[in-house]
């Protein structure tokens, strides 16, 4: 390959025997040299090059990593020059986007859904959830379903026809399009693919070093390309949610005042999954000749009322008429611009609001306190709008009249019921009357005729006949929509379902949510001319459909399905715009604090898989998988050095990225009563010059729960304890080495001493420079390979000498005499007695009081099985006093009661 340009080099390595790929149609498929391509560098048999980010020498060759082309998110660029070294000597792994750089083309979209097999517990997704989503896309003609490079999770690729592929700018444009065409996979289905997503539109690898014969495996092959004429309309409305400046796509046609409300309103919906109703409904509407766009971020159509009403009228006449009644004024002389959006409803139906709060409307549409103007459509109908669409008037006194009381018996029949009127009578042009009674009951009032027959259990009054039918008026499709106000009240739950309380939205400023007590809320409802049975309603309904609070750092105030994540921690600064970030001060912090580990990572075969050469590339890898996967665990960081050495600075510094979420830790840790409610909104928890070592063996058990578990009870004062998602990390900074809890066996905590400084730079100048350069290290951070992690921790523990030297410190005698005063060997046997008293004679009096029998029984490390052996003598397994003469034999294990050899 030396000699060759690098994007011929690529093409030729690829289709080459030496990439020994498994499935080389997919690379036919998918690649061209034009194609967007990213060649990850494997650090393996090299050392990294001074002063050049992610660059490795072996003295004959030097490689780095190659993106194809620079400055792809603007204009995109690449001076194509030789390829100096081997890729398949020192290429880890090869990606594409499938977007045409040089042709400004997206030739395919590509989508990363990985399994939980390879990841710690409690990510990726369950197997059965990995079963539903291969099985949906499968479903799909347009779409490539192959396993991903472990053969354990799933890549989907959406192709076009390269004759008549889209046209992207750069890609940015091409990410936007391939978040737009996964909206368009979700409503295609009915199911929503994104909460499960990985990758949208960014690499996917299709060539590995660690490939197996699963690797990109066929699942399925898509049947036909996606028509570039199919493409959702507004595509390029999901570039601001690309760029990070909003974290979902507008709304077309809605103002910008009126975004926030609209998420309110859609936020405050639980997400109805889509049925073959609804499925049907959108099929038909984006066939209408009206614009039609699925917005998944929101879970609502748009498209245009007259097209809602040209779709009633068509099933009428085809024979399948839709439940209720729909109409509009509008007269849709623009079939371009929508005028209305469609939340999905249970059994097939939607409910359709206006653009533009305040619009008028056909009578059967209603406003809420909000303004929004709504109807319902194919769902079935209360009886005003049974009424309303069937003639009837609205009474002052209240009720609906009717010029023909068939239109009132069309009209109860319309809200599932009957109305029976007495035989042989003419009520042609009679006057009639439908009415709710308090108790809900349908009163029926039709004025009186002469020759009236059969009226003699109804009541005569004023020249009408009146009678009360057991028809309930308020059925389950008539009840009222209190969601209107989520937006001023909620009543919260956790996510563990324990009540949380309520709080209230101020009115001062841009508004806050604030808790409080019950009748505090019940005063605000009042504000709004409510009185006290409907107040009571409102508060009960608020119960009833209560929020869940979560908290999922670095994810949207309102993900959905009243879901309420306030007060997670947000992300400050967008990256910036650049292959090549420059942040020296951000370098200063991170190498000085991971100095330590300079000499044990580049030792380290994951470490070399991931780029990793140095402590600070440590550092930073860990802190890209806390932003980037905050639910994965990572290891516990204790940096510790003399004072004023720059340990508190690595955690000031990450503070200046997020809007929260980094909180002091040390209480939470050490106090007695588990009180920690100061973490409910944390993603990094921060213990600084607290020696927590002092409290003893609980607090490393709490490091222990909450730096490994899915999950992490929340404790606060005066609250019912309860469970939410992990997403909990730690730094602790302390002066004296011994300030944290670190015992034999620890497999969670990474250690390293922080030297003192050179040179210091003032703090508020230190500060200030890494504010400014933050959109620079974001865009490392966020640009950074994660490679899949060999450990249960996202990136795996490195053990300095420090650590080694604490764990020794820690030790018990016994585990002392286990390291020091025998030999651990598989097959060796020692009698229970000559331990215990070979043990003991080197104990002290007070430790002899400590350590009587019974404890160094129960203490023996499992590896060391007890039971009987020679002469029914009780012996340890696996272990002796004196070096052992064999090394070599099968280990003992006990079986009933008798230490046996396995075989």
């Amino acid at each position: 390959m030396p000699g060759t340009n690098i994007i011929q080099a690529v093409d030729n390595f690829l289709h080459s025997p030496e990439a020994a790929h498994p499935n080389p149609g997919l690379i036919d498929l998918l690649y061209s040299q034009q194609i967007e391509t990213q060649i990850l560098a494997s650090a393996v048999g090299g050392q990294p090059v001074e002063d050049k980010r992610n660059t490795w020498t072996d003295s004959k060759q030097t490689w780095s990593h190659i993106r194809v082309p620079y400055q792809a998110n603007t204009v995109p660029t690449f001076y194509d020059k030789e390829l100096t070294w081997r890729l398949d000597q020192h290429a880890a792994r090869i990606g594409i986007t499938g977007w045409n750089w040089v042709n400004r083309e997206s030739y395919s979209l590509g989508y990363d859904f990985d399994g939980i097999i390879g990841h710690a517990p409690g990510t990726g997704i369950s197997d059965d959830a990995l079963a539903e989503v291969k099985s949906k896309a499968m479903s799909l003609p347009y779409v490539d379903v192959v396993k991903s490079t472990s053969g354990n999770g799933l890549h989907f690729h959406v192709r076009f026809d390269r004759t008549n592929a889209p046209k992207t700018a750069n890609h940015n444009e091409h990410a936007a399009l391939a978040r737009a065409v996964l909206a368009k996979m979700s409503a295609d289905v009915g199911f929503q693919f994104g909460s499960h997503l990985d990758v949208c539109g960014s690499v996917l690898w299709i060539w590995a070093d660690e490939m197996n014969k699963d690797s990109f495996a066929w699942v399925s092959k898509a049947k036909v390309p996606l028509s570039a004429d199919d493409i959702p309309a507004n595509w390029k409305d999901h570039l601001d949610v690309v760029k990070g400046t909003t974290a979902k796509v507008r709304v077309r046609g809605i103002s910008d005042d009126e975004q926030d409300p609209l998420d309110d309103l859609t936020s405050a919906r639980s997400r109805v999954p889509l049925d073959d109703v609804h499925k049907a409904v959108i099929e038909e509407l984006e066939q209408s000749g009206y614009t039609t766009l699925w917005l998944q971020d929101h879970y609502l159509l748009q498209t245009h009322t007259r097209a809602v009403k040209d779709l009633c009228d068509k099933w009428e006449v085809e024979g399948h008429p839709i439940k209720g009644f729909f109409d509009t004024l509008a007269t849709g002389t623009d079939k371009g611009k929508p005028n209305c959006f469609l939340i999905p409803s249970p059994e097939g139906s939607f409910q359709v609001f206006r653009f533009g709060k305040g619009v008028a409307e056909h009578p059967l549409w209603k406003q809420d306190d909000k303004s929004w103007t709504n109807c319902a459509f194919n769902k079935q109908p209360t009886l005003p709008e049974a009424a309303l669409a069937l003639g009837g008037v609205e009474d002052v006194k209240g009720g609906f009249v009717f010029r023909e009381a068939e239109q009132a018996r069309q009209s109860v029949e319309a809200i599932g019921s009957s109305l029976t009127l007495p035989d042989d009578n003419d009520y042609t042009g009679r006057g009639t009357m439908l009415k709710k009674h308090k108790d809900g009951r349908l009163i029926v009032e039709i004025d009186k005729d002469k020759g009236d027959r059969g009226f003699s259990d109804w009541q005569e009054k004023k020249g009408t006949w009146v009678r009360i039918f057991n028809i309930n008026t308020d059925v389950a499709g008539n009840e009222r929509d209190y969601t209107q106000y989520d937006s001023l009240v909620r009543s919260i739950k956790t996510a563990s379902n324990v009540d949380a309380g309520w709080f209230v939205k101020t009115i001062s400023g841009e508004g806050v949510w604030v808790q409080h007590p019950r009748e505090n809320v019940k005063n605000v409802l009042k504000t709004k001319a409510l009185g006290g049975p409907e107040v009571d309603i409102i508060l009960g309904e608020s119960v009833l459909r209560q929020w869940t609070k979560v908290n999922m750092p670095f994810h949207p105030e309102h993900p959905g399905g009243r879901q309420w994540n306030i007060g997670a921690a947000q992300l400050k600064f967008l990256p910036a715009d650049t292959v090549s970030p420059v942040h020296p001060h951000w370098d200063l912090v991170f190498g000085h604090c991971g100095e330590d580990l300079d000499s044990i990572v580049k030792r380290q075969k994951w470490a070399k898989d991931w780029g990793i050469q140095t402590g600070q590339e440590y550092l930073v890898a860990w802190l890209a998988c806390l932003i980037r996967e905050p639910f994965e665990p990572l290891p516990y960081l204790f940096m510790y050095g003399p004072q004023e050495s720059g340990k508190s600075i690595f955690h000031e510094a990450i503070s200046i990225l997020t809007t929260g979420g980094v909180v002091k830790a040390d209480r939470a840790l050490t106090n007695q009563g588990d009180f920690n409610g100061e973490l409910a909104n944390a993603v990094l928890g921060v213990v600084d010059e607290v020696n927590i070592a002092q409290r003893g063996p609980a607090v490393y058990n709490k490091i222990k729960e909450w730096t490994t578990s899915q999950f992490i009870s929340i404790h606060a004062k005066g609250l019912q304890v309860y469970q939410q998602r992990n997403c909990l990390h730690f730094i602790q900074t302390a002066n004296e080495k011994d300030a944290c809890p670190i015992f034999p066996g620890d497999t969670r905590i990474t250690m390293m001493h922080v030297a003192s400084l050179e040179r210091e730079i003032p703090k508020y100048t230190l500060l200030q420079k890494l504010e400014e350069e933050a959109p620079h290290f974001m865009a490392t951070l966020m640009g950074l390979s994660l490679p899949e992690s060999n450990s249960r921790l996202r990136i795996p523990v490195v053990d300095t000498l420090g650590k080694t030297t604490a764990q020794a410190t820690n030790q018990d005698p016994l585990q002392a005499f286990l390291q020091d005063g025998c030999y651990l060997n598989p097959g060796s046997l020692v009698l229970v007695k000559d331990f215990v008293d070979r043990f003991r004679d080197g104990l002290t009096d007070y430790e002899k009081i400590t350590w009587t029998k019974p404890k160094i029984l129960q203490n023996m490390p499992k590896e060391c099985p007890m039971g009987k052996g020679t002469a029914n003598k009780r012996y340890f397994g696996n272990i002796t006093l004196n070096p052992p003469e064999n090394r070599d034999q099968p280990p003992l294990f006990l079986s009933d009661g008798r230490l046996k050899v396995r075989k």
